[in-house]
């Protein structure tokens, strides 16, 4: 075998790896789907998270699972259950509707701004929304921890 057809499959097997273990073999080019995993926030010089949130993939319908909780020894013990709808999307941002929490009735609206890498996100509760109670609390950048969407 010549050398320039060794260095063409190096190249090309190099360039395979490298595709393949950019982002984690996650599917990247959709908000909705970078949106998928396992996330958590850290508070201020925190080593341990925060909030923690499991995001699974949405189904054709738009609907996923959304699994959220504060304080993880807490929420090992006591996650909360419940699921999400896409309601819009553009390349850098989703709108979901989290809906069947039990302790809070109804829906509650979130837009879920996520880099293009995939690697943080910021979930916004609507602002004109008349309750009080957020889920997760608004405005706080999580840190994707990896593809696990349940705990």
């Amino acid at each position: 075998m010549s050398k320039k057809y060794l260095l063409l499959i190096v190249v090309l097997l190099g360039f395979a790896v490298f595709v393949t273990g950019c982002g984690g073999g996650r599917d990247l080019p959709k908000a909705s789907s970078r949106i998928v995993g396992h996330w958590a926030y850290f508070g201020e010089g925190e080593t341990d998270p925060t909030i923690e949130v499991y995001i699974g993939e949405a189904n054709d319908e738009g609907v996923g699972s959304y699994i959220w909780g504060t304080y993880p020894p807490v929420f090992r013990q006591n996650p909360i259950y419940a699921n999400y709808r896409v309601l819009s999307e553009d390349r850098n941002a989703v709108r979901i509707e989290v809906f069947g929490l039990p302790s809070l009735p109804g829906t509650r609206s979130h837009k879920i701004t996520i880099n293009k890498d995939g690697q943080s996100l910021m979930i916004r509760t609507n602002p004109n929304m008349e309750h009080i109670s957020c889920v997760p609390i608004p405005s706080y950048k999580y840190q994707y921890i990896d593809s696990k969407v349940e705990p």
